[in-house]
């Protein structure tokens, strides 16, 4: 069996939405990505995942992923939030060289020329667009969300932080499911 412990430091590619009503509010999604499950990880007698069935329950859950590109976790996320292929959207890896500009990119998002506009303002991602159609977007724990995408940021960004410990991961996501709830926000993305 394994321990929820032992959960929290697995790199985690599946992607989970969960969307529902809260009454008087109108509908709410949560967008939560994990990198690196294996496809039936959740359906996998003996593993521990009591959250995230309870999860699967009270919303929808997506059944399988066909990765974009399947050996980098970074193109895939953009891809997941773009409706874009890497083709399209620029991100083609995890570490990129732009020869043009003489500028490199790479996780996790050390180098300030990974933080360059030019890589992130070639496709809007979802919560922009969401942000543009005055529907209020908040992303916790994900990279890069302090950027402005061609001049518009989400409503609120809690920056994606490698060291996290599980209980803090868990207050981040209390916080976002109370965002959702209480109507500061109308989407969550963590």
């Amino acid at each position: 069996m394994i321990s929820s412990k032992t959960m929290c430091n697995l790199r985690v590619l599946t992607l989970v939405f969960f969307s529902f009503v809260v009454p008087s509010t109108g509908s709410k999604l949560l967008f939560f990505l994990v990198d690196g499950f294996r496809w039936d990880y959740f359906d996998l007698p003996g593993v521990q995942t009591d959250g995230f069935r309870r999860l699967f329950e009270s919303g929808s859950r997506a059944e399988w992923l066909v990765p974009d590109f399947p050996t980098n976790s970074f193109p895939n996320y953009k891809t997941l939030e773009t409706g874009l292929h890497v083709e399209q959207h620029g991100f083609v890896g995890n570490y990129m060289w732009d020869e043009a500009q003489d500028r490199h990119f790479e996780l996790p998002l050390v180098r300030a020329s990974s933080l360059h506009l030019d890589w992130w303002e070639a496709a809007q991602p979802f919560y922009i667009t969401a942000q543009l159609q005055g529907i209020r977007a908040g992303l916790f724990n994900v990279r890069a969300c302090n950027l402005s995408i061609n001049g518009v940021a989400p409503s609120y960004c809690d920056e994606f932080l490698l060291d996290r410990k599980s209980p803090e991961l868990r207050i981040l996501l209390d916080t976002a499911m109370e965002s959702l709830l209480n109507d500061t926000l109308d989407v969550a993305c963590w």
